[in-house]
């Protein structure tokens, strides 16, 4: 009884089950897929801080202050990024700030370095700035709470650099897929060796390692060479029962399979019948949809 694509899918799928996650650190974890959802245990920024180099001022000791009449205010201090000095901005004063360092006490505005002398004992502003000015206010990006990652979710660079800004260091993610790709035929040979008569270079099994499902997430490729007579019975040890199909001058093998997957792609299979071997390459993932979770594994896809 034959089986179209979606039903042979689907007989697949409902013989598999997630794969128990396990917990890794972060570049362990690129490229593997969330077990779990992640909120954030702090704010983001946590404090208010300072967006430019200048200097922390009250904007009301700068009302008036222009290129034709500057204001000059004395430099009380310095406070640089990873650095909380007990500073405070009283009236008629300033403190030199730098990127990423904490707001002092009294501040209500940073005036960019550009906008001054760039004195250290004293300073020239030549701008008057508005209250708020280039300063990042506590959880302006990301109140402490809030779900930054839902589970499912595939990790790429994205989401490790925001697993790292919240304070993550590992996390529970599915192991990536193990894929062996076996390609057969008596004809074929490895690239760079010697051709005899009515042999050719393997290029299939290279093209499906090189493929973008595969690599993106660094899954790991084996390959390996096996005689047509000797596939099925290797795919028999490994619980597949196979048939080849196809009526032209290409088509598919397909497998009947609990724990494993297979896709293949091959060429000369018009005078292949139901359960000869045929030559081409075999695309086999060892338990591939247990590694992903369900919202990756609803667009596998079987090959035609």
């Amino acid at each position: 009884m034959r089986r179209s694509v979606d039903e042979h899918l689907q007989a697949v799928l409902e013989r598999i089950a997630p794969l128990p996650p396990f917990d890794q650190s972060l570049l362990d974890a690129l490229g593997l897929v969330l077990c779990e959802d992640v909120t954030s245990p702090i704010s983001l920024p946590s404090f208010d801080n300072s967006s430019m180099d200048g200097y922390a001022v009250r904007a009301a000791d700068l009302a008036g202050a222009s290129e034709q009449a500057p204001v000059q205010l004395p430099v009380m201090g310095d406070i640089a990024a990873g650095r909380s000095r007990p500073l405070v901005v009283t009236p008629g004063t300033v403190v030199r700030i730098m990127t990423g360092a904490p707001l002092p006490r009294g501040a209500d505005a940073v005036v960019p370095m550009e906008w001054t002398d760039g004195g250290s004992v004293s300073v020239r502003i030549a701008r008057q700035p508005q209250v708020g000015n280039s300063i990042r206010r506590v959880a302006e990006d990301l109140h402490a709470g809030t779900k930054v990652l839902d589970r499912d979710t595939p990790l790429g660079p994205r989401q490790i650099a925001i697993l790292a800004a919240v304070g993550r260091s590992r996390v529970m993610v599915r192991p990536r897929p193990r894929v062996v790709i076996v390609s057969t035929g008596a004809e074929l040979r490895e690239p760079g060796g010697q051709l005899e008569d009515g042999q050719i270079y393997d290029s299939n099994s290279y093209t499906l390692a090189a493929a973008k499902e595969l690599t993106e997430f660094r899954r790991p490729v084996l390959l390996v060479r096996a005689a047509d007579d000797r596939i099925f019975p290797a795919a028999a040890c490994l619980g597949l029962r196979g048939r080849a199909t196809g009526r032209g001058s290409a088509g598919a093998v397909r497998a009947e399979y609990g724990h494993w997957r297979v896709r293949a792609s091959h060429q000369n299979a018009s005078r292949a019948s139901p359960g000869a071997s045929v030559s081409g390459a075999f695309l086999i993932s060892q338990r591939t949809a247990q590694c992903i979770g369900p919202q990756a594994r609803s667009s596998i896809k079987e090959s035609t």
